[in-house]
């Protein structure tokens, strides 16, 4: 009897160790990916750049298949295709990575200069597909655009100042006119002939 219950204790034991290890592992398996652009925000219309960090720390080497990235505007239907997403695909230097190591990857993007940036809301998506692995590593970035309010305030600044540079330019102008007015006045007055008598003034003798 005592046989037995030792024997029950050890399998149980063994069970919680198999279960704890297997939550410790499967923790584990997922190799640390990092997100981030070359600015902290961006302007309808710029370019940017999307920088993508693997790090393996799973403790054998992983073998990248593959890298897709969807941005906040897709999917838009422009010229006859789909737009605002981009694959990449390593080179076989670039596929085998090893343990502790990192490689890091970039994907040029344009901010669209239409309303589709007037309400971004959804962030940048990113799956890495490793060989062997059922499924991506997966993550998210938002991105920080300049929305048509800001752009309004802007608008703001620009008439302000430009109702100060005209309110300059007229008053200069009303002071140059205002002197050549009076320099045209005096010329005329100095212009104007000494008045002439018909009689000739006698000298009065002495």
């Amino acid at each position: 009897m005592q046989l037995k219950k030792e024997l029950g204790l050890t399998i149980t034991l063994l069970i919680l160790l198999i279960i704890i290890n297997y939550h410790i592992v499967g923790a584990q398996q997922i190799p640390f990916l990092q997100l981030w652009t070359d600015k902290p925000s961006y302007k309808p219309g710029e370019e940017g750049k999307l920088f993508i960090a693997i790090h393996n720390n799973l403790g054998s080497d992983i073998f990248i298949y593959k890298i897709v990235i969807e941005y906040p505007w897709y999917p838009s239907y422009i010229d006859g295709k789909w737009t605002g997403n981009d694959t990449i695909i390593p080179s076989i230097n670039e596929r085998n990575l090893k343990y502790q190591r990192t490689r890091c990857f970039e994907s040029s993007f344009k901010i669209p200069g239409d309303s589709r940036v007037s309400s971004v809301e959804k962030p940048i998506r990113v799956r890495v597909f490793l060989v062997g692995f059922d499924t991506p590593i997966y993550d998210e970035l938002y991105l920080t655009v300049e929305t048509v309010s800001s752009y309004n305030i802007v608008g703001l600044d620009v008439i302000f100042n430009l109702m100060i540079i005209q309110i300059i330019l007229t008053v200069v102008s009303a002071v140059i006119i205002a002197a050549t007015i009076n320099l045209s006045a005096k010329k005329l007055i100095e212009a104007t002939s000494k008045p002439q008598f018909s009689f000739k003034i006698e000298e009065e003798e002495e």
